[in-house]
């Protein structure tokens, strides 16, 4: 059956579905937001995750300080939204905006989820439908989205200069300092001062003080254009921004004098939908992707001196098949982090994932071992991390069949991770 002589319904429907599927070449991505969440140092019971759920690494042994459970779905089935935690008086919240529908269109809704009694309501409407945006809480509460991309005509926007500020308490939605260029996909950093830093494309933005009285973005220019990248923050307030599609180079942004400067060290390979972390001795690790070239995924980490000017290889994920579009945390006290989900993709075949990592460095040296796995995989879902270590993670895609065809469509699910004793009748 030809494409015109296909139901409206069915057109829809395959419509969202390719334009999920668009996220392998930079469609709707979802934004990593470093050095702001907490971490998690959690395992978990396996609740039948299903064949996706990953490959354990043999040998490995499994610490067991947290749990992953199934909580209350969000009201829509969407992929590529942001999700960031908010702290209240009242408890905790995680506030989700944005993404990409089963339909294919972009959508402008706001939830909140109530961490402490298991429900969503919705907030409020963004003045922008976005997916690919990122957003970030900061210390009075509110909520600033940043960026994206929206569904105009069937077709993805470019990068969005909008931003908005998410008031969770109110509902009320209003506009933000619009950004210097348009950014898909930009990490963020709320750095110690309070600044806002969001970099993607070839600008790192900096709002230097966002809760004051038209705060303006103020522009560096990137030595590289740069797409689903990582950038992880320096023990000197510098960031280093780790390749993206097509790139091996690495820059480290200078805020206080307003540059930035390509170093001499570069990744191996051209890789994009990796993370980054920065150990205590300074070194970047650098945690799968995408090989940009190759159109697949890795299991390979690296470990990136940035004075010594040297690459070397860390220990493996692994995962047969690559991991790329992963959650990560940093722990409460420095001492570890978790890597969770996303998916393996090989030449355009992805398999989402529900596997999660334990990632230390005892001694200095790091390691892998291999966690327990969440009860569903989640690709190109939001993740946001608690104040108590804990995680949320909402929404993303699963492969189905459709028309005879596997494709990815978008979901409603959402899986948190408790740390400490999980109460009776929570989850399903």
């Amino acid at each position: 059956m030809t494409w015109r002589n296909r139901p409206a319904a069915q057109r829809v429907a395959l419509l969202g579905v390719v334009l999920c599927a668009l996220h392998t070449h930079g469609a709707c991505a979802e934004p990593l937001v470093t050095e702001h969440g907490r971490a998690v140092r959690a395992t978990a019971e396996l609740e039948d995750p299903g064949p996706n759920a990953g490959a354990a690494v043999e040998g490995v042994a499994q610490e067991a300080v947290g749990e992953w459970v199934s909580v209350a779905h969000l009201p829509i089935s969407v992929a590529r939204g942001s999700a960031v935690a908010v702290e209240t008086p009242g408890g905790a919240w995680v506030v989700f905006s944005g993404g990409l529908t089963a339909t294919g269109s972009t959508t402008d809704g706001v939830y909140a989820y109530d961490v402490a009694h298991d429900g969503w309501r919705p907030v409020g409407r963004l003045t922008t439908t976005r997916c690919n945006h990122a957003s970030v809480a900061l210390s009075d509460g509110r909520v600033l989205v940043i960026g994206g991309q929206s569904v105009q005509g069937l077709r993805f926007t470019g990068g969005l200069r909008s931003t908005e500020w998410i008031h969770a308490g109110s509902g009320q939605v209003r506009p933000g300092p619009r950004l210097p260029s348009g950014m898909r996909r930009p990490t963020v950093h709320v750095m110690p001062s309070g600044a806002v830093v969001a970099i993607g494309e070839g600008v790192a933005a900096v709002l230097e003080d966002p809760m004051a009285a038209g705060a303006r973005w103020r522009m560096i220019t990137l030595r590289k254009p740069r797409f689903e990248h990582a950038s992880a923050v320096l023990d000197d307030g510098r960031i280093a921004v780790v390749g993206g599609q097509g790139r091996r180079s690495i820059e480290v942004v200078d805020l206080a004098a307003g540059r930035s400067q390509l170093r001499a060290v570069r990744l191996p390979e051209a890789l994009d939908d990796h993370a980054v972390l920065r150990l205590p001795d300074g070194r970047l690790w650098v945690l799968g992707g995408q090989k940009t070239f190759a159109g697949r995924t890795t299991d390979e980490t690296w470990l990136i001196d940035l004075p010594a000017r040297t690459v070397e290889p860390g220990p493996r994920l692994g995962h047969p098949a690559g991991v790329a579009d992963a959650g990560l945390w940093m722990s409460q006290d420095g001492a570890s982090a978790v890597l969770a989900g996303g998916e393996s993709d090989d030449h355009g075949s992805d398999q989402e994932l529900a596997q999660t990592w334990r990632l230390t460095w005892p001694g200095g040296e790091p390691v892998v071992q291999v966690g327990p796995a969440m009860p569903r995989p989640h690709d190109d879902a939001a993740w946001a991390a608690l104040p108590d270590g804990g995680a949320v993670v909402v929404g993303g895609v699963r492969t189905r069949r459709l028309l005879g065809r596997s494709l990815p469509t978008a979901v409603g699910y959402a899986t948190r991770l408790r740390v400490g004793p999980v109460e009776a009748g929570e989850g399903e």
